[in-house]
């Protein structure tokens, strides 16, 4: 029987992106904080989520995203279990995302960034978000270079 925990989520961060050095693995990872808000019945309740994000994804959020961004991430869900200073212990719950799109990112929005589209390790593929809903793929242009192609889902 396969075994399957995937998790997605749709938040604000909480705080600016924790990049950092993977020691043990080599590379670079990203710790990400984001809360998320769901309405149960009348009331609002807000979880929050802790992210880790790796390789290529990583140095795009730690360049790009700051407290306060919507982000759509998607990824294997994992129950961290820590001790506290004060010897007790405490649950977070966690995605180790493998992909990482960006909604409203206040850099963009102040004239810089990449006009809403973000890096997926998985297909080197890059969704449009900022400017409509297009798919953005690569193709072959003349000379066997790369260009970019939109086209519209409805």
């Amino acid at each position: 029987m396969a075994n399957l925990l995937k998790a997605q989520a749709i938040g604000r961060l909480t705080r600016d992106p924790k990049p950092g050095d993977d020691k043990e693995n080599g590379g670079i990872y990203c710790l990400l904080s984001i809360a998320v808000n769901r309405k149960s019945g009348n009331d609002e309740e807000t979880t929050y989520v802790d992210v880790s994000v790796r390789g290529k994804q990583a140095e795009t959020c730690a360049d790009q995203l700051s407290q306060g961004d919507e982000i759509y991430v998607d990824g294997n869900l994992a129950l961290r279990e820590f001790e506290k200073k004060d010897r007790t212990w405490d649950k977070v719950l966690k995605i180790n995302a493998s992909t990482v799109q960006f909604i409203s990112v206040k850099k963009w929005s102040e004239g810089g960034g990449n006009g809403g589209r973000h890096h997926d390790d998985r297909d080197d593929t890059a969704h449009g978000r900022g400017g409509g809903n297009g798919r953005y793929s690569r193709s072959s242009s003349n000379g066997g270079g790369a260009s970019r192609s939109r086209t519209r889902y409805s």
